[in-house]
């Protein structure tokens, strides 16, 4: 009997030792393509990290996230380190209105209290380690729950195809909510249904981080935390269907703080009518000016045909001394009623938001028909996957991907970089849904040919 255990004991440890061997060949596998991947990249660019003309922090939307951060924490601008239109009009508008968000601008800040002068260095470097990093997590969720092939088809569609190592060269938002999308998928995949509490308070807070980078994004917030509310509310579980309520409701408000500690301004978003001038051409400035909806005197803009390449332009036109709070706000709010009067444009906007997913950033165009082709089988999918219970909220949360920056487009001009952070998420959702459903939707189709040919039915469990 003794030796029959100890041979049990011996299989089981060998057993083990295997399935451990096994695991190690895998992930290495995953780390090869992730290494790969970055080596197609380098190939192709010459350098591993940034080159000079490319981290440029000194310019546009780059400059504009760093002088917005020093803004808020009260770091002193070196206006040596950025371009000459911050020290004039356009840095006042900074100085007074929080036009953009200043997630990004703190990250950077906070590895240059690390690194000091070094930052520029780092800082692509560091972003690189963490989208590698992101990369084996989000392989890792999906071999936990569905297996090695498929952790390893949906990592090589993602490296290979939107491999996004471009991103992580620029001070921009879009390479870190590439780095937080991968985080809250692999979370996601990783507690599955069953632990939904923790699902919940995990959405939430990757809701609440995202808005800091870009705030479009709290309407990703506010289309996935409904469905907890839905599901506590067939429960008649009131009380956590109320929390989930005030969890959405702390989204925009968490704006709001921040914009009245740094700039003593409420509205969670600003500066949406300068957007408003390139969504619009300028029809939003000719609807404020005929209407008369500044509340001082008019602009110097709506008193003369004065024309302006950028919004830094559009602020140096201004009249000295003129409040450029006032200005921005009076704008915003004439932007909003003027996009009542258009809504079949906005819908128009809407909707070519959700097409432009269709030919994938960093996808050659030649490819453009196959890759709307894919778009309209993962939307199909997709779709699908809401009505299965089990798929339905891996499904909604894919979704969404689109749907934001689709929002986004009917307010401000599309640029390829907003679809980049999702880039091929979908695609691998969609992947993931088909394999699940599956065994399911097989089953059904064999009733229904068994129904066919014999006339009885037949009960799938």
């Amino acid at each position: 009997m003794g030796l029959h255990r100890q041979h049990d004991v011996r299989r089981l440890s060998s057993v083990k030792g295997i399935s451990r061997t096994s695991q190690a060949v895998v992930f290495l596998c995953a780390v090869g393509i992730i290494v790969l991947s970055f080596s197609f990249y380098v190939s192709i660019h010459g350098s591993a990290l940034s080159q000079p003309q490319e981290w440029q922090v000194h310019h546009w939307d780059d400059a504009d996230y760093r002088y917005l951060a020093e803004h808020f924490f009260g770091v002193h601008h070196d206006f040596q380190t950025y371009g000459e239109e911050f020290a004039g009009r356009w840095g006042e508008y900074l100085t007074a209105v929080p036009f953009r968000d200043i997630g990004v601008g703190t990250a950077y800040l906070a590895l240059k209290f690390f690194s000091g002068s070094s930052v520029d260095i780092l800082f692509p470097l560091f972003m690189k380690i963490a989208l590698g990093v992101c990369y084996l997590l989000f392989f890792a969720a999906i071999y936990k729950r569905y297996g090695s092939i498929m952790a390893v088809v949906s990592l090589s569609v993602l490296c290979f195809i939107f491999p996004q190592w471009e991103l992580t060269n620029k001070l921009l938002p879009e390479p870190f909510l590439r780095l937080f999308f991968l985080l809250y998928f692999s979370m996601l995949l990783w507690s599955g249904r069953k632990r939904e509490t923790f699902l919940l308070i995990g959405t939430f807070l990757f809701s609440l981080i995202i808005v800091q980078f870009k705030a479009q994004w709290m309407f990703y917030g506010g289309l996935i935390l409904p469905a907890f509310v839905w599901i506590n509310l067939r429960r008649r579980e009131l009380k956590k269907a109320c929390m989930v309520i005030v969890f959405i409701v702390l989204l925009p408000l968490s704006l709001s703080m921040v914009h009245w500690i740094g700039w003593g301004s409420l509205p969670a978003v600003s500066g949406t009518g300068l957007h408003a001038l390139w969504r619009t051409k300028n029809a939003n400035l000719t609807y404020a000016c005929n209407h008369q909806l500044f509340r001082s005197a008019l602009p110097r803009v709506c008193e003369k045909d004065i024309r302006f390449g950028s919004w830094s332009d559009f602020m140096h036109a201004q009249y000295p001394g003129q409040n450029l709070r006032q200005l921005s706000e009076d704008l915003d709010a004439a932007s909003n009623r003027y996009y009542l009067t258009v809504p079949t444009e906005l819908l128009r906007h809407f909707w070519e938001g959700m097409v432009l997913a269709a030919p994938f950033p960093d996808v050659s165009p030649s490819f453009d028909g196959i890759m709307q082709g894919i778009f309209w089988i993962v939307v199909a999918v997709l779709i699908g996957g809401l009505v299965y219970a089990k798929t339905s909220f891996l499904a909604w949360a894919g979704l969404s991907l689109w749907i934001v920056p689709a929002i986004g487009n009917m307010l401000a001009t599309y640029d390829g970089r907003y679809h980049r952070p999702m880039a091929g998420i979908p695609i691998v959702i969609a992947f993931l849904i088909i394999v699940q459903l599956y065994p399911l939707l097989s089953s059904r189709i064999r009733n229904i040919f068994s129904m066919a040919r014999t006339g009885k039915i037949t009960v799938v469990y």
